[in-house]
């Protein structure tokens, strides 16, 4: 091929721009902004844009489920795209899962504020991997480095900037004309005279009438007090506002509290370990109702962490997934249904027989069918199997189901005894 031929062989290529953005800063580069720059890229280079790609508000540090990325993934695999366009390596991914994804099913990467790389070679895919090792690291030493502050912050008993307002106090900022929220500085919290009288008067209630948090809710909402940020009350978020550390006056950070003087108290200290004492206790959850459990939560395990997947509902227009815990207790990890079956280990053995039939379905995206017949594979073979009942047919012949086949004699009919012969056999005519 000549040069006259390469060049407009790439002139007929088609790109996809991809753009990401983990917070809204004033400094930083908006995605709409990489969207266009990037297209602007592409016809300096006389490519043709496709289609484009967005991750508003998402973190490629953190291994999360991205719906942009997982889009742009699915168009290369689907080759609808041929090269793909980002204004860096660290907007496409800070973590090397994602980078192992992408370079497996792309072919060229083109950055607008630098070079293009090319992953079917041996350099570029090297060159690749070890820029989105820099931008790990980078995050991570970021993220080092605020948990330090914050802990500081907390050992000194001093607020950390941010976040909505509390229920119960009123924010008094130093530059309250500033446009922008996250540029303003928090001065003081004062009390709400309002939403403090309704905690002190919900406490009394619930701790000296017994009062059921259910109630609470509805008449909050009758009278017109509303949550900070949510639409409506729920017993729930009464619960986590009443037993809230910071209204009795400490500040709670990593499960310890901290004296502080920067807000004042709402309710008295011995108000506040009866309430957590209350909704605490074990006794007030017998009668609650259970939400649908689902058949593989908690029992298989995430293949990063080796904690316990739980089922995830999404909204309309994504599939339903296992998911693990984000925080402490897990890495926040999300894997669709389908991978469940290969890549998730199960807690109790690997291959368990003692896992149904029915199982393989719901690994591979299903649901369990309502309408499938009770003598199936999985679900009778082991109930029959106990014992036999007489005038039953146990059907040990070749059984087919979703996690295989088994394989046995020929189907066989038990008896039942006539008369009183307790050895089965049949009695003998009587003369």
């Amino acid at each position: 091929m000549n040069d006259t031929q390469a060049d407009r062989a790439q002139a007929q290529l088609r790109a996809g721009v991809y753009g990401r953005l983990s917070e809204t800063y004033d400094a930083a580069e908006s995605v709409p902004t990489q969207l266009d720059r990037g297209a602007d890229h592409a016809g300096r280079r006389g490519w043709t844009v496709v289609a484009t790609f967005k991750d508003d508000g998402y973190s490629a540090f953190k291994e999360i489920t991205r719906d942009g990325f997982g889009e742009l993934i699915a168009a290369i695999e689907g080759g609808q795209v041929d090269v793909v366009i980002v204004r860096d390596i660290d907007r496409l991914t800070r973590n090397l899962t994602d980078w192992n994804a992408f370079e497996k099913a792309c072919v060229r990467l083109s950055a607008y504020t630098g070079g293009d790389l090319d992953l079917s070679t041996a350099e570029g895919a090297y060159y690749g991997g070890m820029e989105t090792l820099r931008a790990r690291r980078e995050s991570a030493v970021k993220s080092a480095r605020v948990r330090e502050a914050q802990d500081r912050e907390a050992r000194e008993g001093r607020r950390t900037g941010g976040g909505e307002r509390w229920f119960g106090y009123t924010r008094v900022y130093a530059n309250p004309d500033k446009p922008n929220h996250k540029k303003r500085h928090v001065m003081r919290e004062d009390i709400n005279a309002a939403e403090a009288d309704a905690i002190r008067d919900a406490a009394m209630r619930v701790l000296d009438r017994g009062e059921s948090v259910a109630s609470i809710a509805r008449d909050w909402t009758a009278r017109g007090i509303k949550p900070v940020a949510a639409k409506q009350w729920w017993p729930t978020s009464i619960v986590g506002t009443l037993t809230s550390p910071r209204l009795a006056g400490p500040r709670e950070w990593q499960g310890r509290k901290y004296t502080t003087t920067q807000w004042p108290a709402i309710i008295h200290v011995d108000t506040h370990e009866r309430l957590v004492k209350l909704f605490g206790d074990p006794a007030r959850r017998k009668h609650v109702v259970r939400a649908p459990a689902h058949l593989l939560s908690g029992i298989t395990t995430c293949p990063k962490c080796g904690k316990g997947l739980h089922y995830r509902r999404h909204a309309k227009g994504r599939a339903d997934s296992y998911a693990c815990v984000k925080g402490p207790a897990g890495c926040g990890g999300d894997r669709d249904q389908g991978g469940i079956a290969g890549g998730v280990r199960d807690r109790r053995g690997a291959g368990r027989a003692g896992i149904p039939a029915r199982a393989a379905g719901i690994a591979r995206g299903g649901r369990p069918s309502r309408a499938a017949p009770r003598g199936t594979a999985g679900a009778d073979q082991g109930r029959l199997g106990t014992g036999k009942r007489p005038g039953a047919t146990i059907p040990t012949g070749s059984l087919t189901g979703p996690t295989g086949s088994i394989s046995g004699s020929a189907p066989k009919t038990t008896s039942a005894p006539r008369g009183g012969n307790m050895t089965g056999s049949p009695d003998r005519p009587r003369s």
